[in-house]
């Protein structure tokens, strides 16, 4: 699976940056470059739909449905950015870098991944013994640019109605009618020493003591897409999550 395009173009930003941030156009700044790679993976099937082994650049998200969703069919409010809870900090347009694993057995369907984050583009600095500092006092957590490990992430689902293809990531927003689908699902993220807050500082203002915290995030929805109407194509759509990320001794609910 090889995807790669230009995302968020429109006739008043996007494009590749410029020398002068302040103008607007070819000399303005940019809000991606012209073309990148949004996808780059292969996977192999051992036992055929019951267990997949995939690599590279990918999309198969944990914690939600929604934090793998597809483009190409939402509905009007369907996409509020907290599906995607790391956009752009540690991963490229909601892709990382890892191995994944899928598969259905029966109804229940699987997802599990381990990915190497992208560095935070946050204003934490490095010292050379490892420790963050200028990171934010308190309660306020930063990025930790100086973290360098694996995530683990996971989706699982179980299908009461039709089945959905499985072959890639990119979740149905609405199938406007021609499928009846009830899923419950379940999800999680763990990122371990993600966040660093100061919690002492000398004179000088330099950190002399950092607080490190693991960010954990976990989620379960729900999906319906009825149809209704006859041959219309109508069809009543519901969609539910709750999630919460835990950056102990802090967590924020969503």
């Amino acid at each position: 699976m090889f995807h790669i395009g230009i995302n968020n173009q429109t006739f008043i930003n996007g494009g590749a940056g410029g020398g002068n941030v302040s103008a607007f156009g070819p000399l303005g700044a940019g809000k991606k470059p012209e073309v990148f790679i949004h996808d780059a993976w292969t996977e192999y099937a051992v036992v055929q739909k019951k267990l997949h082994i995939g690599a590279g650049l990918h999309y198969w998200n944990g914690v939600s449905r929604m934090a793998s969703a597809s483009t190409l069919n939402f509905l009007t409010i369907d996409a509020p950015i907290f599906n995607w809870p790391l956009i752009e900090l540690s991963d490229q347009f909601a892709r990382q870098f890892g191995l994944y694993i899928k598969g259905e057995l029966g109804r229940f369907y699987y997802q599990t991944s381990i990915n190497k984050p992208f560095s935070a583009p946050t204003p934490v600095s490095v010292l050379s013994n490892g420790n963050a500092i200028n990171a934010p006092t308190g309660l306020n957590v930063a990025r930790d640019a100086a973290n360098n490990n694996w995530a683990l992430q996971g989706y699982y689902t179980y299908q009461f109605l039709d089945k959905e293809s499985t072959l890639l990531p990119f979740r149905v927003g609405t199938y406007v009618g021609t499928k009846k689908v009830f899923n419950i699902g379940a999800g999680f993220h763990s990122h371990p020493n993600a966040t660093a807050s100061t919690t002492a500082r000398d004179i000088d203002g330099v950190a002399t003591a950092v607080s490190r915290h693991n960010m954990n995030l976990f989620g379960v929805d729900l999906f319906l897409d009825y149809p209704f109407g006859g041959d219309k194509n109508m069809a009543i759509t519901a969609y539910s999550v709750f999630t919460v990320m835990i950056l102990a001794p802090i967590i924020s609910v969503m």
